[in-house]
């Protein structure tokens, strides 16, 4: 996954403009032209996160997909974890092609899947197995408004909450809340998964 984002950003750094500039209107997630709603342009909700800004827009995704990823990769197993990077991805498109409803914006990077690794982190290290019902849900509340409280943080550094310059936040609350909603079944399939031999 690393290999193809990094694969992705070399070709946008070294093509000649030409290329470089179809690659990004290609792969770019965008999905309305001139007010037209552009359906078969629904393969650009995943390949947008294949595309990055510029070198630390890459390495800071690419440090916490290494980290983070890693983890969950071990807890869900390879088809699970690629299953998470699929839909969150896809969610965090959504979320932010529905903020800008009609609009012709686009959107490059994988840190909608990166928030959902961070949503799918609360389960491991923030809730504990003798946690009560109620104790889990008032972690959980707690831990999505410090995630929602830094979201908002980086959109007002980049130019204000509104505009928010280049940061998709829309992606990233997206992203998070697609995580906390997948890796409860997720992670109960890789159990079972377990208990039964499968891989």
């Amino acid at each position: 996954m690393l290999g193809a984002m990094l694969l992705g950003h070399l070709a946008q750094v070294f093509l000649p403009f030409e290329q470089r500039h179809w690659l990004e209107i290609t792969f770019a997630l965008w999905m309305f032209s001139g007010g037209e709603f552009l359906p078969e342009r629904a393969y650009s909700l995943l390949s947008y996160a294949f595309l990055h800004g510029d070198w630390m827009h890459l390495l800071f995704n690419a440090l916490w997909i290494a980290i983070l990823g890693s983890k969950l990769h071990e807890a869900l197993g390879t088809r699970r974890f690629l299953l998470l990077f699929v839909v969150s991805t896809a969610v965090a498109g959504l979320v932010q092609v529905a903020s800008g409803w009609g609009e012709t914006t686009l959107t490059i990077g994988a840190s909608g899947f990166v928030y959902a690794l961070v949503a799918c982190m609360a389960y491991l290290f923030v809730l504990h197995p003798t946690d009560s019902p109620a104790e889990r849900r008032r972690k959980l509340v707690v831990f999505t408004i410090a995630i929602a409280a830094i979201n908002v943080a980086f959109a007002y550094a980049a130019g204000g909450f509104v505009t928010a310059g280049d940061i998709a936040w829309q992606a990233h609350a997206g992203g998070f809340l697609a995580g906390l909603a997948l890796y409860p079944p997720l992670a109960r399939s890789a159990l079972r998964a377990r208990r039964g031999g499968a891989n």
